[in-house]
């Protein structure tokens, strides 16, 4: 959804809509040499989260100044898993567990920005609020009720919430032709260090990038080419 409101603001209005995904499967296999088949059922539950997105831009005379807030995006991913194993030299193992995980995970950003323009120059700078609060890393916890072991409370993080301040400026070199750099700065949002057993890897960045791009016309057709890189510096 967009609207002007008048020739000097705008508002915009947008979801990234999701959908819960449910499945359930059955097993019955049997080994040589087990007393009887081995039984189980599996029950997973995907549960996404839709995001709203709100903006609001205000045109000056000497600029565009621009507010923007995207919420929190989540999918979690929930197995029951539940059975009878057989075991030849004694009773069988029954098992009823719960393996939970976290797929995906982007915060809530509030987005504030200007754009200027001074001659063939343009300053484009941007200072996001990034909330992490209720972030966990993507480990799969297991929750046994029977027949094995929950699992340890590995990577249990904390975090923070951040700023990430960027700046970038284009060069109009030619009508057809646009140089342009830019930076940025991403404190981690994960306070403790992760030195103990598990897979997640998170540090503060630094980076800079360069980029160019050029207009022409193929076929009767408008296009533009462009390159970019860009360069991470971490923090050791």
């Amino acid at each position: 959804f967009y609207k002007n409101g008048k020739p000097d603001w705008s508002i915009s209005f947008g979801i990234n809509a999701s959908m819960e995904t449910t499945g359930e499967t059955f097993m019955v296999a049997r080994g040589f040499g087990d007393t009887g088949p081995t039984t189980g059922k599996l029950k997973f539950t995907a549960t996404p989260k839709s995001s709203p997105i709100l903006s609001y831009a205000k045109f000056l005379e000497d600029g565009i100044f621009y507010v923007s807030y995207k919420h929190k995006m989540e999918s979690k991913l929930s197995t029951d898993a539940s059975g009878y194993t057989p075991i030849s030299t004694g009773n069988g193992l029954p098992f009823d567990l719960t393996l939970k995980s976290v797929l995906y995970f982007d915060p809530s950003i509030l987005r504030v920005g200007y754009k200027t323009s001074v001659k063939k120059f343009t300053l484009i700078s941007t200072l996001e609020f990034q909330q992490w609060s209720g972030y966990k890393t993507p480990k799969i916890e297991i929750i046994s009720r029977s027949g094995f072991t929950s699992s340890s409370n590995y990577e249990n993080v904390t975090t923070r919430d951040i700023i990430v301040p960027k700046v970038a400026v284009t060069f109009s070199l030619t009508p057809k032709m646009t140089l342009s750099a830019g930076a940025f700065y991403k404190q981690s949002p994960i306070i403790n260090n992760l030195n103990e057993n598990g897979n997640s890897v998170d540090t503060d960045v630094s980076a800079v990038s360069l980029g160019a791009a050029r207009k022409t016309k193929l076929l009767g057709e408008d296009f533009e080419f462009t390159a970019g890189y860009q360069h991470h510096f971490l923090r050791n």
